[in-house]
């Protein structure tokens, strides 16, 4: 199966909003009420442009993300890692440049498939 395929079937998947979530994790040091208004915020602009995602705008992150060289741990879904590194993305663009040092430094955010 080509990976052009592939992206075809995640975008599939994307589009069944009741199928997936984002989840986020925020370093212990640093889960301080502002922090968690940042993620709030960056995970909801995330969410809806996960959602709203094109295919060929997902298949062209994907190889660029190829082309980055990812380090996939064993045992990591390999699409889930991929499409956590696209909302980590996204939610960092909709923040402010101050906003943005911290929630990079401080949080990261995964998307999980709900399975049924």
């Amino acid at each position: 199966m080509t990976d052009k395929k592939c992206i075809e079937i995640v975008h599939d998947m994307l589009r069944q909003r009741g199928r997936w979530y984002i989840d986020h994790s925020i370093s212990e040091s640093d889960s301080d009420t502002s922090l968690q208004e940042i993620v709030e915020d960056a995970k909801i602009y995330a969410d809806e442009m996960l959602g709203n995602m094109s295919t060929f705008a997902l298949y062209q992150r994907y190889r660029k993300w190829r082309k980055e060289d990812p380090m996939v741990v064993e045992g990591d879904k390999y699409f889930e890692t991929f499409l956590s590194h696209v909302v980590q993305d996204l939610g960092a663009s909709a923040l402010s440049s101050e906003d943005r040092l911290v929630f990079d430094d401080s949080c990261s955010f995964n998307v999980k498939f709900i399975s049924q």
